[in-house]
């Protein structure tokens, strides 16, 4: 909508050394990461290639990559009282913050054509090619907009077939799929 009050602030792409860390800490800013190779941890979590992460304004968080395998990834900050609820409305993000998406490599080449390093790329490009685009990204998650929850209802199935001898519990899966058990119930 052209009404939304939000704009991005900047973007780019980075590799982080094995050291990399962020927070403890709050920004006043909405920020997305795509993961593009490697991997790290969000909040505690687990994240690798494919998978992303959502942080909304004001809200208490931590990143660090991985020491054995350092993460690359592809981030957009924004700002405007609309930012969260435009991503929320997107990515698809379970309760952690964390999303699935399957165009990594549209992700790179998406980031070397529109996105050249800059130290303010929506100013050099304008705030309305760079909402554009902005939008443009959100649109590929549309494609597969439960991409998430497949993934975790396959995981769970395949855990269920390999301990079906037993007595297992859904707290016992979701624990297995590092995700709570009111949201495998939900998918």
């Amino acid at each position: 909508d052209e009404k939304d009050d939000f704009s991005v602030i900047q973007f780019g792409t980075e590799e982080i050394s094995k050291d990399a860390h962020w927070g403890r800490g709050k920004r006043e800013i909405t920020l997305i990461h795509y993961v593009l190779k490697g991997g790290g941890y969000y909040n505690g979590k687990k994240i690798t290639e494919g998978q992303g992460f959502f942080t909304p304004c004001g809200f208490a968080h931590e990143y660090r990559s991985s020491k054995t395998d350092p993460w690359v990834y592809f981030w957009v900050t924004m700002g405007g009282k609309d930012a969260d609820r435009i991503c929320l409305e997107n990515l698809h993000a379970d309760e952690n913050g964390i999303f699935e998406y399957d165009f990594c490599d549209m992700l790179t080449l998406f980031s070397k054509k529109f996105f050249q390093a800059s130290e303010n790329q929506s100013a050099i490009m304008g705030k309305a090619k760079a909402k554009g685009i902005f939008y443009l990204l959100m649109s590929y998650h549309e494609k597969n907009p439960n991409i998430a929850g497949n993934r975790y209802v396959t995981e769970a199935k395949k855990y269920v077939d390999a301990n079906y001898h037993r007595a297992i519990s859904v707290s016992e899966i979701a624990d297995a799929l590092f995700i709570s058990d009111r949201y495998l119930y939900n998918l």
